[in-house]
């Protein structure tokens, strides 16, 4: 395995992709993240706390009783500005904690869902504030109400989708073989030994984990489902999609797993790194009753 991972600031779609090497001069996105420096950047705290005082200036408008539906307009938006803001600051702080982590290891054998409640509260968060800036945004023009229908409709599609699972169900299964990805019936996987680097990045300012593959045809090779060939197929598409978009053969979120996106960096290149640590992810077996859906507590072998 290659002592650091491909530097994919120069794909051109790099722009909204940003590695952390990229904003840290000095720093180097390895494979093992063990030269990364992840946090929030000066845009992050200078996007929450420019947020917070849009609302606060809000709210006191609202209290004082000028222009209301302007104010409320003001504060649903800001609000949730603020929220986002927080919730991205909240996640890079986790993973700057995390940066000191030395060796991570994953029970294997269990499958870790995609926490779909998330992208629930998405959509609900977009579907009601949307309606509420459609509401108070006459105070503002039409453009701005336009836009407020737009935000709303993207919620209640994405609630539709997940509600007739379209979007959501996958998982991740850590195994001695590889990481099987799995969307629904179907699925795939990347070998450790086909795991040439991975990198931890932002897109859009969210972690996301970067998978880069000696042999895309190796993993298409693996996709199984009800319809094989329609899974294979499907397979090829989405890495086409990634290598022009993000500029990596796999990528995923990893906070839609409930996962910490520094740890779980380390955790796939330990295991492609080092083979005799692969045995470990063999399945541990937890006691009747106990084990739930993506629980990765380590029962008696």
């Amino acid at each position: 395995m290659p002592s650091s991972a491909r530097d994919v600031t120069d794909h051109p779609n790099s722009g909204a992709l940003m590695p952390y090497a990229r904003n840290r001069p000095g720093a180097k996105v390895c494979h093992n993240g063990s030269a990364m420096k992840p946090g929030p950047r000066l845009t992050d705290w200078l996007l929450l706390l420019g947020s917070l005082a849009f609302t606060v200036v809000a709210a006191l408008l609202l209290v004082a009783g000028r222009d209301a539906r302007g104010a409320i307009a003001c504060l649903t938006f800001f609000g949730m500005c603020t929220a986002v803001a927080t919730w991205i600051l909240v996640l890079k702080l986790r993973m700057r904690a995390s940066a000191d982590a030395v060796r991570v290891s994953i029970v294997g054998g269990v499958a870790i869902p995609s926490r779909d409640s998330l992208r629930w509260i998405g959509g609900a968060g977009l579907a009601v504030g949307g309606s509420i800036l459609v509401w108070s945004g006459a105070a503002i023009g039409v453009v701005f109400q336009g836009l407020s229908v737009f935000m709303a409709g993207a919620g209640v599609t994405l609630m539709v989708l997940l509600a007739t699972k379209r979007v959501g169900g996958h998982s991740l299964t850590f195994s001695p073989e590889g990481l099987r990805v799995a969307n629904g019936a179907e699925s795939f996987v990347v070998r450790w030994t086909n795991l040439a680097a991975v990198d931890a990045a932002e897109f859009h300012s969210n972690p996301v984990v970067l998978l880069h593959v000696r042999d895309a045809d190796e993993v298409v090779a693996t996709a199984k489902g009800p319809d094989v060939e329609r899974a294979r197929r499907r397979v090829a598409r989405m890495i086409q999609k990634n290598r022009g978009w993000v500029g990596c053969d796999v990528f995923f979120i990893p906070y839609h797993f409930g996962l910490d996106a520094v740890l779980l960096t380390k955790a796939l290149a330990g295991y492609a790194a080092h083979p005799e640590r692969r045995a470990e992810l063999a399945l541990h077996w937890l006691p009747a009753g106990d084990r739930r859906d993506g629980d990765s507590r380590p029962g008696p072998e």
